[in-house]
């Protein structure tokens, strides 16, 4: 009886680790992910003009560029609703409100401060 019992408890605590490390590979993926958007924010700022080329933003959830980001200043002004909601969940943030708040949410977020989207 003792014999089963410290199995169960061993078999806990294996289960138990394997969820810590299941949640800390969540917190790296994530923390890679802001580390590189925080770069890309910082490039994405200095582009003027409507042809400058913005750099990429990575999904927080898997630390992938995400396809849907647009691929120069211009674009940013004529994504489609679903993409500026589909982008803005990738990246964590809020998806409330109107089209015009999503669409300036998501151009400060990631640094483009040149145009009104």
């Amino acid at each position: 009886m003792d014999v089963d019992r410290g199995q169960q408890i061993l078999d806990r605590l294996d289960l138990m680790m394997q969820q810590i490390n299941n949640q800390l590979g969540t917190i790296d993926t994530r923390s890679a992910a802001r580390g590189w958007n925080k770069f890309a924010r910082v490039l994405n700022s200095r582009q003027r003009k409507p042809e400058d080329l913005l750099q990429p933003f990575r999904a927080l959830d898997t630390n992938e560029e995400i396809v849907l980001f647009p691929k120069t200043v211009r674009e940013m002004t004529s994504l489609s609703a679903e993409t500026v909601t589909d982008i803005l969940q990738l990246l964590g943030e809020s998806t409330q409100g109107n089209m015009t708040q999503k669409r300036q949410r998501l151009k400060l977020f990631t640094g483009v401060v040149t145009l009104d989207v």
